[in-house]
């Protein structure tokens, strides 16, 4: 059943948006390598870096990787949208249209 592992690649997607937005976040105050390490914002973004790595293993295990790395552009869409709200950042025209076309292009490989 292909729609077990899709859903997996696009929960995966979404983890590893929101550790991208972590590690972002921890970078503001990271001054030397001891800032790095007991970051809790980098440790966490971390830790939801090999969660989502062992969810990717394990969708490319059950379906095609031609089907299930694409859906994992999906996180461009997540970046975009967490930025947006946690992090304040601008959203521009043609930010939002090269979100869409991603969208469009993963799902045209999925169908």
């Amino acid at each position: 059943m292909l729609l077990k592992p899709v859903l997996i690649a696009v929960f995966c997607s979404l983890i590893g948006a929101l550790a991208q937005i972590l590690l972002k976040k921890g970078t503001v105050d990271v001054h030397s390598l001891f800032d790095i390490v007991f970051n809790k914002y980098i440790i966490v973004g971390a830790i939801l870096y090999v969660l989502a790595f062992g969810l990717y293993l394990f969708a490319i295990r059950s379906a095609d990787v031609s089907i299930i790395y694409p859906v994992i552009a999906l996180s461009y869409l997540w970046v975009v949208l967490f930025a947006k709200i946690f992090l304040d950042e601008p959203l521009s025209f043609f930010k939002l249209l090269g979100t869409i076309t991603i969208i469009v292009g993963v799902s045209l490989v999925v169908i």
